[in-house]
């Protein structure tokens, strides 16, 4: 990449990545910005969390990934398009049309399409794992694209949590099954389509472009892939056929509409290392709910990873605090 261009990248972004251009207490809810970034992590990394659990149950009932994944995002896109109302006219703008279907492959349709046909193969626990390893991916995109500057603490908290989440990876006791390995590798691209989907929000976000909308948009892209992804693979999208499943893909409707909304939100208010940590909130709220209510057990050697995604967790966001105090 040419100096210019990465420098025009750096401008581009610089309101976004930088806490001295913004101000430090929100006009949306007065809220101080570190206070509403923390908020907006645990609101998405509660819902996604769940949204893991809501699929492995739906799909013990017999509906399939996609029809599920379809249905939900059905449901999802009506929901914040009446939502967001006479704002759909946004989308008239080809950037922000465009923007929003980039968004919904990288943040949603491809993600969740992989997602929810290797749950069955791996659990939710360890797949809320999978959302975590984006951080240090975001990290090195945005260290080489010039959105972030050097910051030792940063990248080391990024290498020991992203190690932390490999160890459950590792078919050893306590680690992934070997015969599940072939699915994990599958849900390995997960964390790089994030990654890089983190970093295109952060620099082509278009001007006034309003959470709901940039949501409707995403989740009606990840219609689109879901139908166009069932009829490839003759998938039937008759729920009603599977008995008891109407009520999951209700709730999901509902908590997909709220964890696109609290994720366009934070997107406006987070550098993307910092939006990257969604996944560390997933995998918090993944493990105790996938042994609540689906009966998933777990190893000391997962309450290891756990503490060093933690240590990592610490290091992301505590960088430049400990590279600021070193300097005095």
């Amino acid at each position: 990449m040419s100096t210019s261009h990465s420098g025009a990248l750096k401008s581009r972004a610089s309101s976004k990545l930088h806490p001295k251009s913004q101000p430090s207490v929100t006009t949306e809810g007065l809220l101080p910005r570190p206070v509403l970034i923390a908020l907006l992590l645990a609101t998405n990394g509660f819902l996604l969390a769940a949204t893991l659990v809501l699929s492995r149950k739906a799909q013990a009932l017999g509906i399939t990934p996609i029809s599920f994944g379809f249905w939900m995002s059905v449901g999802a896109a009506l929901l914040l398009a009446l939502y967001a109302g006479r704002h759909m006219r946004d989308l008239a703008n080809r950037r922000m049309a465009t923007f929003g279907s980039i968004s919904g492959l990288t943040s949603l349709a491809i993600p969740q399409l992989i997602m929810f046909t290797v749950l069955s193969h791996i659990g939710a626990g360890l797949a809320s794992l999978v959302y975590a390893l984006p951080v240090l991916l975001t990290f090195l995109f945005a260290r080489m694209l010039g959105l972030e500057g050097k910051n030792g603490f940063r990248m080391a908290g990024a290498l020991v949590g992203t190690f932390g989440a490999t160890l459950l990876l590792m078919p050893t006791e306590g680690g992934l099954p070997t015969s599940a390995l072939p699915w994990m590798a599958l849900a390995l691209l997960v964390p790089v389509i994030l990654a890089s989907g983190n970093i295109y929000r952060a620099v082509a976000w278009p001007v006034g472009a309003k959470p709901q909308v940039m949501a409707a948009t995403t989740l009606g892209t990840s219609v689109i892939v879901f139908a166009v992804a069932g009829l490839a693979f003759g998938v039937d999208f008759d729920f009603t056929k599977v008995d008891g499943v109407w009520p999951f893909i209700a709730v999901q409707s509902f908590v997909s509409a709220g964890q696109f909304l609290a994720y366009f939100a934070l997107q406006r208010v987070a550098p993307p290392v910092i939006f990257s940590l969604i996944g560390q909130m997933t995998l918090l709220f993944g493990l105790p709910m996938g042994a609540a209510f689906l009966g998933e057990t777990y190893t000391v050697m997962t309450f290891v990873a756990v503490g060093l995604m933690a240590l990592g967790l610490i290091g992301v966001v505590g960088g430049p605090v400990f590279k600021a105090r070193l300097r005095k």
